[in-house]
């Protein structure tokens, strides 16, 4: 048997080896990812509340500071809300936008809930 053959054979054998478990370790990197992922889904599934709640705080976050005390944060809570619970396919009736502002005047001109409310969206805006 010629040496350097033997040799090729060796190198091809390692070479082989090598690709192999690039090939394992790129396929269990993947796994990982994709259980995380399913993790992270499975969580948001099991805490619908946290995850409107993220939503909401987003969105009264992304106001200027003097509109948090008004009538929109009051549209934004009730329609994040109502969006999560029923689907975002309510967004195109116009139903749905006219019964938001009733809902949002309600909690706005209620002398009992409206301190309570601005109460909520400095908790979730701080």
């Amino acid at each position: 048997m010629d040496p350097i053959d033997h040799f090729s054979r060796l190198i091809g054998q390692l070479n082989q080896r090598s690709e192999n478990a690039q090939a394992s370790k790129t396929e269990k990197t993947a796994r990982t990812k994709q259980t995380k992922q399913s993790q992270e889904t499975h969580t948001r599934a099991l805490d619908p509340a946290k995850d409107i709640k993220e939503k909401i705080a987003k969105r009264l976050k992304s106001m200027p500071l003097a509109e948090r005390q008004t009538k929109r944060a009051a549209e934004i809570f009730v329609e994040s809300v109502m969006l999560s619970e029923f689907g975002e396919t309510l967004v195109t009736n116009s139903e749905f936008h006219e019964l938001v502002n009733r809902v949002a005047t309600a909690i706005y001109e209620s002398p009992n809930i409206a301190p309570e409310f601005n109460s909520l969206v400095d908790a979730l805006t701080s």
